[in-house]
């Protein structure tokens, strides 16, 4: 096929041959060098002019099918790859107005950075030597938009609701859905809430620079209203957007609920999309009080759902690394919402009722218990479990097959509630199939106690198990046959392993002179600031992983020491981290070469990567881009730059947090300002390179403002200690 036919991919001119290649062309409209996919014949080449012009359009989803279809022709083509990427990222090429080139701007942020994109990847695999430059230096561009998005982003308060619409109609003018999304905006506002309105939000902003708005909002809100009055409306560009977004969050697993609310149109012509959803009609006399009280309803479920959760740990921990999702709240909050707006509010769509947005998940099992006790078992602590406390049936072969078929590798652990004591036996839902097993002493706030009946029998893949020495009691079985199993940590002293009352039917290994056993509290090389860390043995059996938190914690930052009981640590197991939402802040040291699969799932709001060695130390770390999407969109200060120059930013020296005022280094990291006068009520931190990635404040790393109690002249002093992430700020009075 002859590129001359094909049109350029970011202006839709011509094109022109470039040293007689074929992978790449010229345009001689706007003179961009650019990819070219394989042209067999005009059928696929018109095929991806379609998809282009889309994409140029900005209608990404519909351009995203074209060029899957494309791929499922071809899957060496790295242009249908690379054109995915732009998808995703909804890149669109704006004509600079001094240069004139074609640059590109990020209309779909995502959290995981076009480098560590698997279909970005796969371009790469599959291009030439001449794509290869062109796309790599495409995607490095697009990489450092990313972090200027993020940085604006994080600054950004969180809002509780977005109201997605479309802002004017087909002749230019305010459309009517705006006006009805002002209301909405109004009695939300008056109510409380942090609420989304692009009306009001982004005013005085540029096109340009919504996107960072905008990815913050559909991140942090809990709650979207799509609302409308045509068809059309709904389906517009921008709007399609926000709302594909929101569901693709949803999708994700993500606690959040879609509203849709339509008015003077037909159900059946909203988008197919929302065909799983509850739809409101805004004609109903009363619909906008009771919107309201059932938006108030979801958040207020999400609130005591959050704020439980603070004081618990997560629900289900699934050792070494995998956890098992949780079963979703959210057909609660809709029948929450169906309750207050009634009945009368469901619209027929599709041929059914339109129903909660719930997102696709396995479930746990429900909660067991009974009572009973096995007075032939003695329990050192005086808790004896009976035999009718512990579960009595287990899956059939064909069964645990069927339950581990869609599991990454493993089985997940179970928890039985033993009501008489108030704790949990811990037992697995099949062969547990990773090396290493990390047992929680905690599940829902209360202690994990016992380890159940054949919990792990035949699960000969384990090499390595962590027991915290919350447990109390092993019943038979539970290592039955777990034949390749090498070291055992204990949480505990070697006194209180001697304790644990075990079982002797089938546990012979766990009192095997095979099999090692190490005391973590006889330890004295484990700081004191990762105390709570869990550490397993990495595959070589030679250095150590760190496998997790031992207990829910509200730390903000997690330091991963470089050592633990004089050997290296030298990973980041799978799912270590997982649901930790609550870090924002990693220290990793220059032993670690492995980061696992969602290591870092859910840590949405970690903004700082410190690490021990060179960048490009740091990009030979292996890590997986799946559940490491904010691990791999942080900034990541080196070794060259964890000391960078700091600064004192604030209402200081007559500024307004728009001026950063240089600190002078003296030795051992202590850093000072100049004299300045300081009024009571002055607020101000230290931050380092003159960027909110890393700063300094009351609270410690990234904490909150320091306030100014007394006025007076003074010298601000920061010490700082860059290995474990901490840093003192101290007023010194003038003399």
């Amino acid at each position: 096929m002859d590129i001359f036919n094909f049109k350029c991919k970011y202006c839709g001119g011509e094109l022109a041959e470039v040293d007689g290649l074929k992978s790449v062309g010229k345009c001689k409209y706007c003179g961009s060098k650019q990819t070219l996919p394989k042209l067999e014949n005009e059928k696929r080449a018109n095929l991806f002019e379609r998809a282009n012009h889309l994409r140029r359009n900005n209608e990404f989803d519909k351009a995203e099918a074209l060029y899957e279809q494309l791929l499922n022709e071809d899957m060496s083509d790295p242009e249908a790859y690379w054109s995915l990427v732009l998808c995703r990222y909804g890149i669109e090429y704006v004509e600079d107005a001094h240069t004139k080139e074609r640059k590109p701007t990020v209309n779909r942020m995502q959290m995981t950075s076009i480098l560590g994109d698997e279909d970005y990847k796969s371009a790469i695999a599959n291009a030439d030597e001449e794509q290869k430059k062109l796309y790599e230096g495409e995607a490095k561009t697009i990489n450092e938009i990313q972090k200027g998005i993020l940085e604006i982003a994080r600054k950004e308060e969180p809002f509780d609701i977005f109201i997605c619409y479309k802002e004017t109609d087909e002749s230019g003018k305010r459309s009517r859905d705006s006006i009805l999304a002002q209301d909405l905006y109004h009695e939300l506002t008056r109510d409380g809430y942090k609420v989304f309105f692009a009306r009001v939000t982004l005013q005085g902003k540029l096109g340009s620079e919504y996107e960072p708005y905008i990815f913050s909002a559909l991140n942090s809100s809990k709650v979207m209203v799509v609302l409308g009055t045509k068809k059309e409306h709904f389906e517009a560009v921008w709007v399609r957007n926000e709302w594909s977004r929101f569901l693709g969050q949803i999708k994700k697993g993500e606690r959040k609920v879609l509203i849709p609310a339509y008015r003077d149109m037909d159900a059946y012509d909203l988008p197919v999309e929302f065909s799983n959803l509850q739809a409101l009609d805004m004609s109903r006399l009363g619909f906008l009080q009771e919107l309201v009280e059932g938006v108030e309803n979801i958040l207020k479920t999400y609130k005591n759902k959050k704020e439980a959760q603070k004081s618990e740990p997560r629900e289900t921990y699934t050792p070494t690394t995998k956890y098992k999702k949780k079963s979703s709240a959210l057909p609660i909050i809709i029948i929450a919402l169906l309750l207050v707006i009634g009945v009368s509010a469901a619209v027929i769509f599709g041929g059914g009722l339109l129903k909660g947005a719930t997102p696709d998940r396995e479930t746990e099992g429900e909660e067991q218990s009974s009572q009973g006790t096995d007075e032939t078992k003695k329990d050192p602590l005086g808790v004896i479990p009976g035999q009718s406390e512990l579960p009595t049936e287990y899956p059939t072969e064909d069964e645990t097959k069927d339950l581990n078929e869609n599991l990454p590798g493993t089985g997940s652990l179970e928890f039985v509630l033993n009501e008489s004591v108030n704790a949990y036996t811990v037992t697995c839902d099949g062969a547990y199939r990773d090396e290493s097993l990390v047992i929680p002493s905690t599940y829902n706030g209360k202690p994990v106690k016992f380890i159940g009946k054949g919990a792990f029998e035949k699960s000969t893949a384990i090499k390595s198990v962590y027991i915290p020495k919350s447990i109390v009691f092993i019943d038979e079985n539970a290592f039955a046959e777990v034949n390749y199993l090498e070291r055992i940590t204990y949480g505990g002293s070697r006194e209180e392993w001697l304790e644990v009352n075990i079982s002797h039917a089938g546990n012979d290994l766990l009192r095997s002179e095979n099999v090692d056993v190490d005391f973590e509290a006889s330890s004295s090389e484990i700081l004191s600031d990762n105390s709570d860390l869990i550490f397993i043995w990495a595959p070589n059996g030679e250095s150590y992983l760190v496998g997790g938190i031992s207990v829910f914690t509200d730390a903000s930052h997690v330091v991963i020491p470089e050592f633990y009981k004089g050997r290296y640590v030298t990973g980041i197991a799978d799912y270590a981290f997982s649901g930790h939402s609550e870090i924002n802040m990693v220290y990793i040291p220059r032993t670690v070469s492995v980061i696992g699969k969602g290591a870092f799932n859910g840590c949405a709001y970690i903004n700082s990567v410190y690490y021990g060695a060179t960048e490009g130390d740091w990009d030979l770390i292996e890590i997986d881009s799946e559940g490491n999407a904010a691990l791999l969109s942080a900034y990541v200060a080196y070794e060259s730059n964890t000391d960078g120059e700091w600064s004192v930013i604030g209402t200081v020296g007559g500024t307004s947090w728009d001026t950063d005022l240089p600190m002078t280094e003296s030795p051992d990291n202590v850093w000072t300002s100049d004299t300045f006068f300081l009024n009571s009520g002055d607020e101000f931190k230290v931050r380092m390179d003159g960027s909110w990635a890393v700063s300094f404040g009351e609270g410690g790393l990234n904490g909150g403002n320091i306030i100014v109690e007394e006025e007076g002249e003074y010298k601000i002093q920061f010490v700082y200690d860059p290995k474990n992430m901490k840093g003192d700020i101290t007023l010194i009075p003038a003399p």
